[in-house]
């Protein structure tokens, strides 16, 4: 048995470490522990250092998936070398990151949004080929973003009322998360998930849904991207963001980027354009076209978006193998 010592978000919901925590269980007879000051084993921290974990008989591992709005997407300034490994949720995230610091040791190890013996990772609805317009199209949004008004939230609902609806008049915007104040969504064809979705509700949505839209203007993943691929649901991302690279790493097509924003590749690009808390960056008028000829492609090819398949280079045991040999080596 394998004794794993983790920073407190590994058992929180939610949490980023939660899901690297599930897959290592899955395969591995791990146990993981809160870490108490322990000063022989392996620790997993989350985007720092614990400053108790000093031990060099410790082997001090840090996942680093996130930055702060207010540090305009560059991780926060720490001993980056005073840790035996640095694991990256991307490789758009880490090139940022090399841009301003020196990092000896690093790696990028892509998140799965669960474990293959979830029983709900299969939709239960039938499989479809294709929609047309009459049809009901379930889109979804992750909203747990409760006043990180970067996130395009209203952007996504007045996309949906305006020209979705449009387009697809029977459609329904699945929405994951907590209502703004002024928010102006549509009963009918809204459906609002305010209360804590990550348990059964999250399942049932991502199983019901057949599209999820992701206009990010800045993210390190996003996880909501692995999440749609657990539950093999189409995405549309925004260019700033690792979504092409897990559409690189499938064999097959699991979403559309979309190249909404001019793009971030350095810490400088991030200083500049403040993409977290500028607003005049993130409140754009967006390509409207652009997006919609994702959602047109996507609905008239959607067996070409649910049946690509996990690879022998990326999958859920080989991505848990990854950390084993980080953490444990």
């Amino acid at each position: 048995m394998y004794i794993l010592y983790c920073h407190p978000s590994y058992d929180r919901k939610g949490g980023t470490l939660r899901p690297i925590a599930r897959l290592l269980s899955h395969f591995y007879d791990v146990e993981l522990r809160l870490y108490k000051g322990e000063k022989r084993g392996a620790y997993l921290g989350h985007n720092t250092l614990d400053h108790r974990v000093i031990s060099k008989k410790m082997r001090r591992v840090v996942f680093v998936g996130g930055a702060r709005p207010g540090d305009h997407g560059i991780p926060r300034k720490w001993k980056w070398n005073k840790v035996d490994h640095v694991v990256f949720i991307s490789h758009f995230f880490r090139n940022i990151a090399k841009s301003r610091y020196k990092i000896r040791r690093s790696s990028v190890i892509h998140l799965i949004g669960g474990t293959p013996s979830d029983e709900k990772m299969v939709p239960v609805k039938p499989f479809v080929k294709s929609f047309n317009e009459i049809d009901e199209i379930n889109f979804m949004i992750c909203a747990k973003w409760n006043k990180r008004y970067f996130k395009r939230y209203m952007r996504h609902i007045n996309l949906f009322n305006d020209i979705i609806q449009e387009c697809y008049p029977n459609s329904k915007l699945h929405v994951l998360g907590k209502k703004i104040t002024g928010e102006k969504a549509e009963s009918g064809n809204i459906i609002l998930y305010r209360k804590d979705f990550h348990g059964s509700t999250s399942f049932d949505v991502y199983n019901k849904s057949d599209i999820q839209l992701i206009l990010t203007p800045f993210d390190t993943g996003p996880m909501t991207v692995n999440e749609s691929m657990h539950y093999r649901v189409p995405f549309i991302c925004g260019n700033n963001s690792a979504a092409q690279e897990f559409i690189d790493m499938v064999d097959g097509v699991c979403g559309d980027v979309v190249k909404i924003d001019p793009q971030i590749r350095t810490a400088k690009h991030c200083n500049k354009y403040q993409p977290m808390v500028n607003k005049k960056f993130y409140g754009r008028k967006l390509n409207d076209d652009l997006i919609m000829k994702s959602v047109h492609n996507i609905v008239k090819n959607y067996a070409k978006y649910v049946s690509w398949r996990w690879t022998d280079e990326f999958n859920y045991e080989v991505q848990a193998k990854k950390w084993m040999n980080i953490l444990f080596g």
